[in-house]
């Protein structure tokens, strides 16, 4: 059996203008953050701030990240839960729950 490999031709389109093509053409566009994902975002950084002022994250934090997540897009989720992953494992927060999540 004889396999072909075929190129999608999108890629190999230019508009008229001679840019390179657009979602138009197949691409991928990532989507903008919406205005609650922005300010879920602004929210996560300042309870990180506040919590460590105090040196501990506790059961309250754990329950506002949780609700804020769910607002935030895929993106802040990985980095919000990385900032206070590496803020508990650097010693800078104390962890006062079972769950930091």
């Amino acid at each position: 059996m004889h396999t072909a490999l075929v190129q999608s031709s999108a890629f190999n389109r230019t508009s008229a203008d001679g840019t390179a093509p657009t979602a138009s053409a197949g691409m991928p566009v990532r989507a903008q953050p919406s205005a609650e994902q922005i300010q879920a975002r602004k929210d996560q950084v300042t309870l990180l701030a506040h919590a460590l002022e105090e040196g501990t994250w506790t059961r309250e934090h754990a329950m506002q990240l949780r609700q804020l997540l769910a607002a935030m897009t895929v993106d802040d989720r990985r980095s919000a839960m990385s900032s206070v992953s590496m803020a508990i494992n650097d010693g800078k927060l104390k962890l006062k729950t079972p769950e930091p999540f």
